[in-house]
């Protein structure tokens, strides 16, 4: 007895659900041909001028008036976000090349210090073989003493001091100022290292090997050579006059692909990565010899210009990114780098 209520309880309950639900079902329904009748009416306005000329009349429906509005509302909110996102890359791009300029600016000092560091090896190298020598011909010769070199002659220091030599003392100066310039050029020596490691895991080189071409069209707003319209050139092209010159890895990296690309009309293009989040493209060349993966130096040769794709003649087309942002080749680019 028990079994049968809960099971007519049941059909109840299940019952009013579906009730429930037809109701809503019809509720929504009648709603949304509401909706729809009320956006198929349509209202006129008419302008009425004071002479005699004719009225002018505009006739629109709800559902066009609707459309109209959510769009024009719509660019009122997305247009000051778009401002605001180029404002924002912008910023980051002049900071960025605020940096590189000063990096750039920190290896020219650098080459000058390591020219007057090579003009002054000479003399250093000189004055420690003098030194050197002297000691050598002033140390006592002794049949248990060994030859432990320069810093070795050093452990008659005492004995000679005690003998009053100026000379000795002399030497002894010179050898700690010797010490003293070593230490630095070991720094220098460190420093070097570092910012030539830095530069080489940049785009900083020319892009074509032995700093030939020259620049047919600049990175920014162009004229289209098909068309004439203006628009955004990603990157440089640089061009020889002729097919089949090597262009080189700008910076170390890895090949992120090599293929034909025949939708953005590259041709055969090569897209390298490189540290700091930097990446490069070179497209319309003859040939690539490179392969996805691999990884490339500074100068190694990773194809010839050529004119595949869509292209005007031959030359390479080079660009350089930044994270996202496109970044002007030509100011990456270091003077001592197109050789």
């Amino acid at each position: 007895m028990l079994f049968k209520n809960y099971l007519t309880m049941e059909r109840r309950a299940a019952r009013g659900v579906v009730s429930l639900l037809r109701l809503v079902w019809k509720f929504l329904f009648t709603g949304f041909l509401a909706v729809v009748g009320r956006m198929r009416s349509r209202y006129t306005i008419v302008f009425m001028p004071h002479d005699h000329r004719t009225p002018l009349s505009f006739s629109f429906s709800v559902g066009t008036f609707t459309v109209v509005t959510c769009l024009l509302c719509s660019s009122a909110l997305l247009v000051p976000l778009f401002r605001s996102n180029a404002s924002e890359s912008s910023d980051r791009l002049s900071e960025t090349s605020a940096a590189f300029a000063l990096v750039r600016k920190s290896a020219d000092t650098l080459r000058d210090e390591i020219g007057g560091l090579s003009s002054s090896s000479a003399p250093f190298a000189s004055a420690l073989d003098q030194v050197a020598s002297a000691l050598a011909r002033a140390e006592p010769k002794s049949a248990d003493s060994s030859d432990g070199g320069l810093f070795s002659l050093l452990s008659s220091f005492d004995l000679f001091r005690r003998n009053g030599s100026s000379e000795l003392e002399w030497m002894i100066s010179e050898r700690k100022k010797l010490d003293a310039s070593t230490t630095r050029l070991v720094s220098a020596g460190n420093a070097i290292r570092n910012i030539q490691d830095t530069l080489e895991g940049i785009p900083t080189a020319w892009p074509v090997r032995g700093g030939l071409g020259h620049v047919s069209q600049p990175f920014g707003q162009n004229p289209n050579p098909f068309t004439g319209i203006p628009y955004l050139h990603k990157g440089m092209d640089i061009s020889t006059y002729r097919s089949g010159d090597p262009i080189i890895a700008t910076a170390d990296g890895i090949v992120v692909s090599a293929f034909y690309d025949s939708v953005s009309g590259y041709g055969n293009n090569v897209i390298i990565s490189h540290k700091y989040g930097y990446s490069t493209r070179f497209g319309h060349m003859m040939a690539f010899r490179v392969h996805a993966g691999q990884t490339v130096k500074q100068g190694d040769v990773i194809g010839f210009i050529g004119n595949t794709g869509l292209s005007t003649g031959p030359h390479v087309h080079y660009e350089v990114q930044l994270g996202p942002d496109l970044m002007d080749p030509q100011t990456m680019i270091i003077p001592s780098g197109k050789s």
